[in-house]
């Protein structure tokens, strides 16, 4: 038992705002889990758009912005595989048309996403 002038037992000896400060980055790294999720998951959706021929413009600048995001949010969350993962992704949807400035075709692509699924659902 701690002296009564001293911290309680509960706290570390960092104090208080430590584990809030712990509390709030685990929130956030939670839910930049689940936004980076569900941005998967609509770049599964453009990328069927993609394969049916139906991927206009404005639907692959969304993909290459949803790609871009998930580089960025999963390397500062503790993703980083996933985020290298996500730049091949990123360079698919940002050439013109999609996948013929990338070393990646549409195959490695959806690959790569069902991947970047189950990490960030696990």
């Amino acid at each position: 038992m701690s002296p009564p002038d001293g911290p309680p037992e509960d706290v570390p000896l960092d104090g208080p705002e430590t584990v809030a400060e712990e509390r709030l980055l685990a929130s956030l790294g939670r839910h930049a889990r689940a936004v980076n999720l569900a941005r998967v998951v609509r770049l599964l959706e453009l990328l069927d758009s993609c394969d049916a021929g139906a991927l206009d413009g404005p639907g692959r600048h969304e993909a290459e912005n949803l790609a871009h995001q998930v580089v960025g949010s999963a390397g500062t969350f503790g993703f980083p595989a996933a985020s290298v993962d996500a730049v091949g992704v990123e360079e698919y949807f940002g050439a013109d048309p999609p996948g013929s400035g990338s070393s990646a075709d549409a195959g490695l692509v959806r690959r790569t996403l069902d991947r970047l699924r189950a990490e960030f659902a696990g």
